[in-house]
């Protein structure tokens, strides 16, 4: 059995300065932070695959919010909310979003997190994510516009658009029936073509999906 490590109040604060310097002048955040250090890092090989974790979510959430009026102090409450969560993802593409929730918290941009919400960010996959993304202006140029024929488009575009991923037009299916299942997708049943050819999608984005998406976008205020 591995032993634990109790951190002494020293290496929370090296831990913590590593993750990022920002923390620092934020005293809400830097509150949540050393306690989420205090209470998961005990495991030392946990801890340096945590902080790493975090550091490269603070990083992305800075450079989000450079030029961005950012806020004296937060809520360590819902900074741990989502900082918790953030120290477990390792796939860039979902840590993305978290360093967006966080960039997000440190411009106000986000008063309100549901425990729900949250819930639903960590079953989120990569795939789920670059769904969102490539929905909001996807076109269904196939001669029909059923379900089938508009992820059999759907997942063509994707991966001409993404050469690098190595999902099936199966992996796009149960993708969006999990969205749908989420409740963050709304299937169809009455696909229109449009004036210039395309059909309408075969799948909408649901007000609590235009949320998640909302809220897992970089900060918009200057």
């Amino acid at each position: 059995m591995t032993d634990l490590v109790t951190f002494n109040p020293q290496e929370i604060e090296h831990a913590a300065h590593a993750i990022s310097a920002v923390t620092h002048a934020v005293p809400g955040l830097y509150q949540a932070l050393y306690e989420t250090i205090g209470l998961f890092w005990t495991d030392p090989i946990k801890r340096k695959r945590r902080e790493k974790n975090l550091k490269a979510e603070f990083e992305m959430a800075e450079e989000m919010i450079k030029g961005k009026k950012r806020l004296d102090d937060i809520s360590a409450t819902l900074a741990k909310e989502v900082l918790e969560p953030a120290m477990e993802e390792d796939r860039e593409e979902l840590q993305k979003i978290w360093a967006a929730l966080l960039a997000r918290l440190m411009t106000d941009e986000l008063s309100v997190l549901r425990s729900e919400w949250i819930d639903i960010i960590k079953g989120l996959e990569p795939i789920d994510v670059g769904i969102f993304e490539f929905l909001k202006t996807f076109k269904n140029t196939t001669k029909q516009g059923d379900k089938g024929f508009f992820i059999k488009c759907f997942s063509e575009k994707f991966k001409n658009e993404f050469p690098q991923t190595k999902y099936e037009e199966s992996d796009f299916w149960l993708s969006f029936q999990s969205l749908v299942n989420k409740s963050l997708l709304f299937p169809v049943q009455t696909i229109a073509r449009d004036k210039d050819g395309t059909w309408s999608p075969a799948y909408i984005i649901t007000p609590l999906g235009n949320k998640i998406v909302e809220i897992t976008s970089p900060p918009t205020s200057e």
